[in-house]
């Protein structure tokens, strides 16, 4: 748009002289690429400017911006007093143009200039005294802006496809043109914004586990500098319930959806939820006695009404005894109050976890006693019709390739999923290492899911190592496409002789933040969407 204001910067007066016999042509060429797009070129007319004043100790320079187009600015300059420089500078601070004034009239300089912002600038070659003036006149004649027609941008959404079904987390993406510059892309959900891309090529995230399964229109809008709009939609359909690809109650079943819970044991919990404002994913507890099972119930319903997966597991008089059928009507009781008070909503049970160093080679804590006491937990669920309860064994990582041997407490047909606790005892050590990778790889090729029941990392002097390998440990499952349904972090000071494992500094920060932001992490009240 042509400027109808020049505005002086440290100078005295200044007089705006208008474009007079204006005369634009305008050319429109149509071309295309993609859609089609327009180009329009035009021809610029002159504009004409005069600007007046006084120079003085106090006020020793002056300076005038102009906007121009393309072509010739021709400037008369006179001083009739003194000597003074006037300099034509563009938007890169380049003197494009100089002249001096000594004592004559109208003396010309004429820049060729491109459409840019240009600063005429006044300044005397001799210093001022006390009581010295120079007065100037300069008279400008400039190519207009250009009246190039602003059109608005367009906006085309090329991911994902119109009609499409989707799940999970979804990418976005869309193609915007503009005839000068796109400045931003937004997009939106049911006329929700999502999120602003600045430069291409735009994308935004989509977490489709905050909407109902269902059909729901995507949209997005291209601006220009000019606040032109351009728009486009479509819809697509989200397919995302759990239910419909769940193999056991409170499977997240995390290749299909992207999405696994993230938790923790020990006395905690209600500090973090209240520092994020979000429910801790999954609580692992455990009674350390038969006899105290009932207590089972209680865990079940706390986590319950804290929007929370139970993970509760209890300790045997002995796996032999078990196994025998003697205790049948006990373990009947047992399953068929922990269905009643999880009343329709999930619970996952261990039986004996960490059993590998409680194997004895004679007695009641025999391998093949441990593999006979789970089918019977199998059998007598089956006996019960449990609907809220998933079955599975937590060994340790030691079980691959290393203390022990996973495949010989290995029970066919028997889990639902099968997890294992995993501990980074010093600083040179992570998480994910051989153990870890091999108990994922042999689960895997059992046809199960895994967990995680317990984990820990300390400090070891290098809270930032730490914290980074918390997150990776997170993230290596969803980068690798793995079936990890669960991790439950030891955040207990309890049976750590050699210091306690609970969450400080950085890596709670950093264990905060991925329960509190991570779109990936699931409840148990997710599971109806």
């Amino acid at each position: 748009m042509v400027s109808k204001r020049r505005q002086r910067k440290g100078s005295l007066g200044s007089y705006l002289g208008n474009a007079k016999n204006r005369v634009i042509t305008v050319f429109l060429i149509v071309g295309a690429v993609g859609l089609g797009y327009f180009l329009y070129q035009t021809f610029a007319a002159p504009q004409q400017v005069k600007y007046w004043g006084t120079l003085t100790k106090a006020n020793p320079t002056a300076s005038y911006k102009v906007t121009t187009g393309a072509g010739t600015m021709n400037l008369a300059f006179s001083n009739n007093t003194a000597d003074l420089t006037l300099s034509v500078i563009n938007s890169a601070k380049k003197v494009v143009g100089s002249v001096k004034s000594v004592g004559k009239r109208d003396v010309k300089l004429a820049v060729d200039v491109v459409p840019d912002v240009y600063t005429i600038s006044l300044k005397s070659s001799v210093a001022f005294k006390t009581t010295s003036k120079k007065g100037y006149k300069i008279l400008v004649n400039y190519p207009s802006e250009e009246l190039t027609p602003d059109t608005k941008p367009t906006a085309v959404i090329t991911k994902p496809l119109g009609n499409e079904e989707v799940k999970g987390i979804v990418d976005i993406n869309a193609l915007a043109q503009d005839d000068k510059a796109v400045t931003k892309v937004e997009f939106y959900v049911d006329a929700t914004h999502l999120a602003t891309d600045p430069t291409a090529p735009y994308a935004a995230a989509w977490d489709t586990s905050t909407v109902k399964d269902g059909v729901h229109t995507l949209s997005v809008k291209s601006y220009d500098a000019s606040g032109n709009v351009g728009e486009a939609s479509g819809i697509v359909t989200v397919k995302n319930t759990v239910a419909g690809n769940s193999r056991f109650p409170g499977d997240p079943n995390t290749k299909v959806t992207g999405r696994s819970y993230w938790g923790a044991s020990g006395a905690h919990l209600a500090e973090h939820e209240s520092a994020t404002a979000k429910s801790v994913s999954v609580h692992r507890t455990f009674v350390s006695s038969w006899d105290k099972r009932s207590q089972l119930n209680t865990q079940i319903k706390t986590a319950h009404d804290n929007n929370r997966l139970p993970w509760v597991s209890v300790k045997t008089p002995g796996w032999g005894t078990l196994a025998s059928g003697s205790r049948d009507s006990e373990i009947d009781s047992m399953l068929r109050s922990m269905d009643s008070t999880a009343n329709g909503k999930p619970v996952w049970f261990t039986v004996h976890h960490e059993f590998e160093g409680d194997t004895t080679t004679t007695g009641e804590f025999t391998r093949a006693n441990f593999k006979a006491m789970n089918k019977k937990i199998r059998d007598r669920m089956d006996a019960v019709g449990t609907k809220n309860i998933a079955f599975m064994p937590i060994y340790v990582a030691t079980s691959w390739g290393g203390q022990y041997n996973a495949e010989e407490w290995y029970v066919d047909g028997v889990w639902d999923a099968i997890a294992f606790d995993i501990y980074t005892n010093n600083a040179s050590q992570s998480p994910l290492r051989d153990s870890y990778y091999k108990a994922v790889d042999w689960i895997a090729a059992k046809g199960l899911p895994y967990a995680v029941g317990e984990w820990g990392i300390r400090d070891y002097g290098d809270a930032a190592q730490s914290a980074k390998k918390m997150r990776d440990f997170w993230n290596w499952t969803f980068a690798n496409k793995k079936d990890g349904i669960a991790f439950s972090y030891f955040d207990s000071p309890h049976n750590s002789p050699d210091g306690t494992w609970e969450l400080d500094g950085l890596r709670r920060d950093t264990w905060r933040d991925i329960l509190k932001n991570d779109s990936r992490v699931l409840r148990i009240s997710d599971l109806s969407k």
